[in-house]
């Protein structure tokens, strides 16, 4: 009796090797892809925490920028007026900015640093040369009025906007001299 013998198929090892190789490779992409999605994933998450905290200082600028005139500054709040006469009052409460007593940003914005910095009207003083507003005023009851805040020149806010792992600082500068 004669054998036939069949050479056109793959032998049982040379399948199983196959398996294996192919196996190795989509792990390893598998790995790649698991990689690149929690960067992905953490990038979304640093992205979203960064533009809030952009949001909260810019709503606090554009608010400074619109106003006729500031009334009143002390270290935690700033009041003012619109230009259409309605006052306004940023104040800094434990993690919390608040304007008009509502938050300006979202609950996962903490605010772990909330600065107030003034400059006092001089040709020859830097940005080195701000102060407190504490140290400019006159009567030392905490608030700096209208009539001490026309002697000053520059407002500096400085905020420290922190999560988890993340820490987002801006400062915001404006003229007070109108």
């Amino acid at each position: 009796m004669k054998l036939l013998k069949n050479s056109k198929g793959y032998t049982l090892m040379e399948l199983v090797a196959a398996l294996m190789v192919t196996t190795a490779v989509f792990g390893i992409l598998y790995g790649v892809y698991r990689y690149t999605n929690s960067l992905y994933n953490d990038n979304l998450k640093y992205n979203s925490f960064t533009y809030d905290a952009i949001q909260l200082a810019k709503s606090i600028e554009k608010n400074l920028l619109n106003a006729k005139k500031i009334t009143e500054i002390s270290n935690n709040s700033i009041r003012f007026q619109k230009q259409n006469g309605i006052y306004g009052n940023i104040t800094f409460e434990d993690d919390r900015v608040t304007y008009n007593s509502r938050p300006m940003h979202s609950t996962s914005v903490v605010v772990s640093h909330f600065d107030i910095g003034v400059l006092q009207s001089s040709c020859n003083m830097s940005w080195n040369d701000i102060t407190s507003v504490s140290s400019c005023d006159l009567n030392n009851d905490g608030v700096l009025t209208l009539e001490e805040i026309t002697k000053l020149s520059f407002l500096k806010i400085s905020i420290i906007v922190k999560n988890k792992s993340d820490t987002v600082r801006y400062v915001i500068s404006n003229s007070l001299q109108k």
